[in-house]
């Protein structure tokens, strides 16, 4: 018997920790962001890219990877968080506004 292994093929979690990795390093530069004083603009814009980096990231992983719903619910909270972070630093446009899907129009 196999014991240690999550053998539930509807969930990989070290997928799903990549994935809030993801969402954690763009919440961490939305953040910088929103700290970078008037003057400091190549660091504001360099926070911004490297937050739409992560979110795409997830954008583009967050399907291929099996997750429970509970699991998928986290995700797609934090997903919503950064999604809003980035809305506010002009940093995302044309997207579906429901947190829920975050597919492209």
């Amino acid at each position: 018997m196999i014991t240690g292994i999550d053998l539930n093929p509807m969930h990989d979690p070290s997928g799903w920790h990549f994935l809030m990795a993801e969402v954690g390093w763009g919440l961490t530069f939305v953040n910088l962001a929103k700290l970078a004083k008037p003057e400091e603009r190549d660091r504001f814009k360099v926070s911004v890219r490297n937050a739409r980096k992560a979110y795409d990231t997830v954008i583009r992983f967050r399907h291929r990877i099996p997750l429970e719903e509970s699991a998928r619910e986290e995700l797609n909270a934090g997903l919503g968080r950064l999604e809003s972070g980035l809305r506010e630093l002009g940093g995302i446009g044309r997207f579906i506004s429901n947190p829920g899907t975050h597919d492209r129009i």
